[in-house]
């Protein structure tokens, strides 16, 4: 159990009701409104810094939801995620892209029999900014981690459907 990392689960999605609530919280979860009062959000993080002081490990996904290309999104990497990094003098980041080979878009679960291929990287982000500014640089360069591993994933370990050919209208003119 000391070796299950706390992690920060959409409320909306896992905590809504009074049961789920205590089993969050037994399963080491510190559910968080995404988009939600700065004040409760601020209490969510408050308490992952401290946990990540005295040691404990922690799991947050910085993608800040999840996509609908079934690819990793730069675009708006979710701030906290700098935050506590910033606030945790020394903190490394494991960065995790697990994907499933079956998968070709998003999806709410794997393919059924799937496998799955890890990527891992170990990063030290830091960032000479202050204030929200290196709270977002951080989660940036977090963000752009998780990416490359992505690309390093389409290149090394190529899926079934991204080896399939493409049919396009140049092709459907050559071969009437």
């Amino acid at each position: 159990f000391s070796a299950l990392p706390w992690n920060l689960p959409e409320r909306r999605n896992f905590a809504s009701i009074g049961v789920n609530r205590v089993l969050v919280y037994l399963l080491k979860c510190i559910p968080i409104v995404r988009g939600g009062k700065r004040a409760e959000i601020g209490h969510a993080l408050e308490s992952v810094e401290h946990l990540l002081s005295i040691g404990e490990p922690v799991m947050i996904f910085p993608e800040a939801g999840r996509s609908r290309t079934g690819r990793v999104s730069t675009e708006a990497p979710a701030h906290g995620v700098g935050r506590v990094v910033s606030a945790t003098p020394g903190c490394k980041v494991l960065c995790v892209y697990l994907r499933g080979d079956a998968q070709d878009t998003w999806s709410s679960m794997p393919a059924r029999g799937d496998t799955f291929t890890i990527q891992l990287s170990l990063l030290t982000p830091s960032s000479e900014l202050t204030g929200m500014r290196r709270s977002r640089a951080i989660a940036q360069q977090v963000i752009a981690e998780i990416a490359a591993l992505e690309e390093r994933y389409l290149a090394e370990y190529a899926p079934r459907w991204a080896q399939e050919p493409v049919l396009t209208s140049a092709s459907l003119s050559e071969h009437p």
